[in-house]
């Protein structure tokens, strides 16, 4: 058979000569993460499992959830700074605080959340490192949660916009907070979205940003808000609006202070320098005048 007609017998779909097209060797087989699963025909007992949505609003203890480099750029120094703030200096007459970074909290019966930050309240041990909460053993509350939106899957996406604002609702937390990434080609700022318990309709509702397009926490007595100048966060005193510093930014205050104490040390010891040579001179010409005369 020629070439040409052999094209023609592919183009009509028969027989053996029909095009097998190789499979898509560059699809994700996790696109929302995975979870382990015990088989005995895996080499090492266990298989990854791809998350489905319905996965992702009710997550495991285990699950892997891919993270862009915007979560741990802005969200470990967010929660970081919330855990010095909140767990550290606590306001009088305010139950214990915990701040968790993606920990699973467990309810009997109903989904778990599992939230990119999440303060919590009543822990006996705030700061026992753990990968999950028993909120129900533990008698604790989620009193507040914040997402960062993936920007390239829309199932995620929705589970931060629709399904986390319904379960959180029924879950009783008060506050909830979704955060988009800012864009650091285009020095766009991060946008912020609130919500807030309605406790007499069990609904969250939508809190409107305010001038500086952030939004206050009650149960925290914090602000957060876009940050004027880079594609991150700030974060304020919701009282005094005296902004919080990060770690890294406490950590540069911390020496840009100690170069100041420093060069004023160092200043110091020159003018005194300085004083002990004039008094020389000074007894110096004293002491001419004296034979002179």
């Amino acid at each position: 058979m020629s070439s040409s007609a052999k094209r023609e017998a592919r183009a009509a779909g028969g027989g053996s000569a029909a095009v097998v097209r190789p499979a898509d060797r560059t699809a994700d087989p996790f696109p929302l993460g995975w979870r382990l699963r015990f088989s005995a025909d895996a080499d090492e007992g266990y298989e990854r499992v791809p998350l489905t949505p319905a996965d992702l609003l009710d997550p495991q203890e285990g699950d892997i959830v891919p993270e862009g480099n915007w979560h741990y750029r802005v969200l470990d120094p967010v929660a970081d700074l919330l855990r010095r703030v909140l767990e550290q200096r606590p306001a009088a007459g305010r139950p214990a605080l915990a701040v968790f970074r993606d920990v699973v909290m467990v309810r009997k019966g109903r989904p778990n959340l599992s939230p990119d930050v999440a303060v919590i309240a009543g822990l006996r041990r705030p700061t026992a490192p753990s990968r999950s909460v028993d909120l129900d053993q533990e008698g604790v509350r989620l009193l507040f949660a914040l997402e960062v939106i993936s920007t390239s899957r829309k199932e995620i996406r929705d589970k931060d916009y629709v399904g986390n604002v319904r379960i959180y609702a029924e879950a009783g937390v008060p506050e909830y907070v979704a955060v988009e990434p800012g864009d650091v080609d285009r020095g766009a700022p991060v946008k912020l979205s609130a919500w807030r318990l309605d406790r007499e309709r069990g609904k969250l509702r939508t809190v409107e940003p305010d001038e500086r397009g952030g939004f206050s926490s009650q149960t925290t007595g914090l602000w957060l808000g876009p940050d004027p100048w880079g594609p991150g966060l700030v974060v304020e005193d919701a009282a005094t609006g005296q902004r919080l510093r990060f770690s890294d930014e406490e950590e540069a205050a911390r020496r840009e202070e100690e170069a100041a104490r420093r060069e004023a040390e160092r200043r110091a010891d020159k003018a005194e320098r300085r004083v002990d040579e004039l008094e020389r001179e000074i007894a110096r010409l004293r002491g001419r005048l004296g034979q002179d005369a």
